[in-house]
């Protein structure tokens, strides 16, 4: 729903909508859940998060309009469609006015707030929008019809497929199934386009081994077009991608019928079928997603925008799922369900269609014939009326009421009849399992339910089958999957990510005072979110920035129980501190600190640049707040740990001395600079005018340093 231009496209038709929410209703089609993911709405939400920079190949939107996806979170997690409505409205406001009142100051305020929501953002900073009035218009109405459908989808709790166990049978990821396309498919057709795009996929591959976001790959074969290199293979790598997606998210659904034997993908080049089903199944999907190249420029690695297109309906018509959800309905018995064996679809393919016809024809008869009884019923006075009044005219007492009626109007006695009829069919269409219509409802589908028996009789199936795995009687065994018992909040993701990234739990294997809880299983988890609920407490990475990360772990204490401690650490390596002399004497800065809101006197120091050794930190640093070149090659002194009740990084200190500087006042808070002899940074420390941690602990690390030379050249 997300992924899928063609689907959002069908989801504009309010009949289309309707029909698509019956059948989810009734069964006929249910939706995978996949990790700890639940609903749609979460997945959605989940997408939104900065790290994921998630490409919407759907909805009209992109992940650089920050405030517009952050009315859709809100939307999503309120169930609040009245934002996006509010903003639709004032768009049709202003494009009704587009020529009115320009200079009002209310239709002024109206207008800004309105561009400001298609604000986008990238490393360049904040771009406004050249959206019109009736485009802003139209993306708000795309946005609010499909927040309502998957609000309505989260809320139908019935239509949800669990997630597979770990471990299952056939569950590869994205990576995995790639790696294996990139490797072993041998083309019969387009071999030289294949070629190019494998040897595009190969380099992103080796890159990103096990990435399993699809995006990463996207975002990666854009750049590759914008530079002009080999537009067209990136094209069909993209065909490749998509397609490769497609099976992992299909591999993912608890027993589902595929259309290869999945032995063939797990041992792709031993097939014991004389042909390998997965290869081929690759090979026919991979031909009719790419249809020799049509339109590749409009489907493939297109920019993403707001203006949002809706596809025209050329040979590639969709099913009349109107029909579908009527016809559906025909039988309300749930199909049965093997919980011993998932059958691949080509299995019994034919005689399952003519089974699932004949049902559908039984209901549909069943209905034909209540409603054939319902009009007899009406007109059985007119065909028996002589006959029963003979027989009611030799009962007396009866007699009367007979002689009455024969007064009565035929138009009215037939109105009697249509409503005593009506009420005792309706009567009869609510008995439970019964699945008949009312007189009304007879009449009204009696042309419909002739239409759908025809339809039914002689349509012929158009699915798609590979005819390799025809005669093949193989299948998989059937999994129970695994219910979703608990959802990891972002913040836990971003913990676990980390750790994975990162050695961020190792301890002293001396002395464990505070042992971080283990997160590897279920229960551990469990316990995690159930703490964080009884004592609103908060794990994980609860902030993040381009420098720091604000990292609250869960501590294990002695009675087993949990207690959150809080650290920061920093967002790459550890950052450099520099005693910089100019001729003999000391450069200090003089710098107002955001932390403690006022100014003071300090050495040179910043964070490590990402793939930067301390050596080149330092030459940039200096570089950066004095203007200058360090001369010679920098000492370093040791490391210093500022704050290790809170913080957990470390700084390296490193003595140098520099050529001439500048002042750099402005940047970074810097006020002045100062040189200043041993002795007058001596006084300064004594009398307070110096008291930051890093610049004390430099000055001591270098007095230390300068001890142990005389100590060794004494030694000499």
């Amino acid at each position: 729903m997300v992924d899928s231009r063609g689907f959002f496209s069908l989801l504009k038709n309010g009949e289309y909508k309707e029909a698509l929410l019956k059948l989810f209703d009734s069964g006929v089609i249910k939706i995978a859940q996949y990790g700890d993911i639940r609903t749609v709405s979460q997945y959605l939400m989940d997408s939104i998060e900065d790290d994921k920079q998630f490409i919407y190949s759907a909805l009209p939107l992109k992940y650089s309009q920050k405030r517009l996806t952050a009315i859709m979170k809100r939307c999503l997690l309120y169930s609040d469609l009245s934002e996006i409505y509010e903003y639709g409205q004032m768009a049709l406001a202003l494009k009704k006015n587009e020529n009115g009142e320009q200079y009002n100051d209310d239709y002024k305020n109206r207008r800004d707030e309105l561009i400001d929501i298609f604000v986008e953002v990238d490393k360049d900073g904040e771009h406004q929008t050249n959206l019109s009035w009736d485009a802003m218009a139209e993306i708000l109405e795309n946005l609010y019809s499909f927040m309502e459908t998957v609000i309505k989808l989260s809320m139908m709790h019935d239509i949800y497929i669990s997630p597979r166990a770990d471990g299952e049978l056939g569950c590869w990821k994205f990576s995995s199934i790639l790696d294996k396309v990139i490797r072993l498919y041998v083309p019969k057709d387009n071999v030289e386009l294949w070629r190019s795009a494998q040897k595009i996929l190969d380099n992103i591959y080796k890159q990103n081994k096990n990435e399993n976001n699809r995006s990463v790959y996207i975002r990666k074969l854009k750049k590759l077009v914008e530079k002009g290199i080999n537009v067209e293979g990136c094209q069909y790598a993209q065909a490749i991608v998509d397609l490769c997606y497609n099976y992992a998210c299909e591999s993912s659904i608890s027993n589902v019928s595929r259309h290869y034997d999945v032995k063939d993908l797990e041992d792709w080049g031993s097939a014991c079928h004389g042909e390998n089903t997965f290869e081929c199944d690759f090979s026919k999907r991979l031909k009719r997603t790419w249809d020799g190249g049509r339109k590749r420029d409009e489907r493939y690695l297109v920019d993403e925008k707001n203006d949002f297109k809706t596809f025209k309906l050329g040979k590639y018509r969709p099913p009349k799922i109107v029909n579908a959800a009527r016809i559906v309905g025909y039988v309300k018995d749930k199909p049965e369900i093997d919980r011993n064996y998932v059958f691949y679809y080509e299995n019994n393919a034919k005689k399952d269609k003519h089974r699932r016809k004949l049902k559908l024809l039984c209901g549909i008869l069943k209905k034909i014939v209540f409603a054939i009884l319902c009009f007899l019923i009406v007109i059985s006075p007119e065909l028996t009326g002589d006959y029963w009044t003979a027989k009611a005219m030799q009962n007396s007492w009866i007699k009367p009421a007979v002689a009455f009626w024969n007064s009565v109007p035929s138009g009215i006695q037939t109105m009697v009849m249509l409503i005593i009829t009506e009420i005792v069919t309706s009567l009869i269409a609510k008995i439970p399992g019964l699945d008949a219509l009312s007189l009304s409802e007879s009449l009204a589908e009696i042309w419909q339910l002739l239409r759908d028996m025809v339809r039914i009789t002689f349509r012929k199936s158009k699915a798609y089958v590979n005819s390799v795995m025809k005669g093949l009687d193989n299948s998989e065994h059937f999994c129970e999957g695994e219910k979703i018992r608990y959802t990891l909040t972002k913040e836990l993701k971003r913990y676990l990510k980390l750790c994975e990234d990162r050695n961020i739990t190792n301890e002293d294997s001396e002395y464990k005072s505070y042992p971080i809880a283990s997160l590897d299983t279920l229960e551990a988890r469990k316990q995690i979110l159930r703490d964080e609920e009884l004592h609103s407490r908060k794990y994980g990475v609860v902030y993040s920035s381009v420098y720091n990360m604000m990292v609250v772990d869960p501590i294990r204490k002695d009675d087993n129980e949990l207690m959150a401690y809080e650290r920061v650490l920093p967002n790459g390596n550890d950052g450099v501190v520099i005693l910089a002399k100019h001729k003999g004497k000391y450069v200090l800065l003089e710098q107002f600190r955001h932390a403690i809101r006022r100014r003071q006197y300090a050495c040179p120091r910043g964070f490590s640049d990402p793939n930067c050794t301390p050596i080149e930190d330092v030459r940039r640093e200096i570089k950066e707040e004095l203007g200058a070149d360090i001369i010679g090659k920098p000492i370093e002194l040791g490391r210093i740990a500022a704050d290790s009740g809170l913080t957990g990084g470390c700084v390296h200190v490193f003595l140098t001395n520099i050529g001439a500087y500048k002042q750099r006042c402005g940047h970074e808070g810097i006020i002045s600079t100062i040189e200043l002899t041993r002795k007058q940074m001596e006084i300064c420390v004594s009398k307070k005018r110096i008291d930051d941690g890093f610049t004390l602990g430099a000055l001591e690390l270098e007095r230390c340093w300068r001890l142990k030379r005389r100590r060794a050249g004494a030694e000499l």
